[in-house]
């Protein structure tokens, strides 16, 4: 007779209960258990949180797996898969929502997949928009080699400093120039704008600052092109640029608005002062 191997035999859930809608609309497939959680047992989490348990990679929106069978390395050798830890799982269980994907919880990942995470961490796993708690950060420092680990210490410390001490900001940036220098020929990992000084044109915000909220198409425009020059701003800094909110001669680029080139003639006068 014939039987499903226990990677195809779905687990009955006409007697469980949904508890919480953490992964509702997904699809999940668990392509293998461990010594903790059985495929079963993690199934069974799948379900009680929202989302549906299917047993075939292809129709999953994720694929978790817990030991490295045969089956996972199949799936992995397809290369076709993005596949996380079950750690992954259990912590958005635990956080009771869906968690950013991070290298510690990836097994296999598409060339795609690989490009989107980047966006939101770097090389290390240590993120661009959230807060680090010293055990994420002990976490994040197991990846980094020897050389860039010392830096990378003293790089947050250094910026914890500036956000503490405004006035000081020059002596702690030269200070992470010089260790920079000592121990990377390049530039510091994470830190693109670092030896960039620049001005944001602030006419725009000005102008809005005076017009109030009319909410006129004028307005809207102005605005929405505002927001995006302000979130360029805050992405320059998290990359260690420095901005001056006033025309000065150290500084070595003009960011503005690329739709509003009637500000250049202007820019370009003040800037040859």
């Amino acid at each position: 007779s014939l039987a499903l191997v226990d990677t195809q035999r779905g687990l009955d859930s006409s007697k469980i209960s949904k508890k919480t809608a953490i992964f509702e609309t997904l699809k999940i497939f668990i392509a293998s258990g461990n010594e903790e959680y059985s495929k079963q047992e993690l199934e069974k989490l799948v379900i009680e949180n929202g989302a549906e348990c299917v047993q075939n990679a292809d129709v999953s929106d994720i694929v978790i797996a817990g030991n490295t069978n045969f089956h996972v390395l199949s799936l992995i050798n397809s290369g076709k898969y993005n596949i996380l830890s079950f750690q992954y799982f259990l912590d958005c269980v635990k956080e009771k929502d869906l968690l950013d994907i991070e290298p510690r919880y990836t097994i296999h990942i598409t060339d795609v997949a690989r490009q989107e995470v980047m966006e939101y961490i770097d090389d290390w796993g240590d993120s661009y928009t959230k807060l680090v708690s010293e055990e994420r950060l002990a976490e994040v420092l197991l990846y980094i080699d020897c050389q860039s680990m010392c830096l990378y210490i003293l790089c947050k410390k250094v910026l914890k400093k500036m956000t503490l001490d405004n006035r000081n900001k020059e002596y702690y940036r030269k200070l992470v120039s010089e260790h920079a220098e000592r121990y990377f020929d390049n530039h510091i990992p994470g830190m693109l704008f670092f030896k960039v000084i620049a001005y944001f044109d602030q006419d725009t915000k000005m102008m809005l600052t005076r017009l109030g909220t009319p909410l006129t198409a004028g307005w809207i425009k102005k605005k929405k092109s505002w927001d995006k020059l302000e979130l360029l701003s805050i992405r320059f800094k998290s990359e260690g640029g420095l901005i001056r909110e006033t025309p000065t001669e150290d500084i070595t680029h003009v960011v503005f608005n690329k739709q509003d080139f009637c500000r250049l003639e202007e820019l370009t006068k003040t800037f040859r002062r």
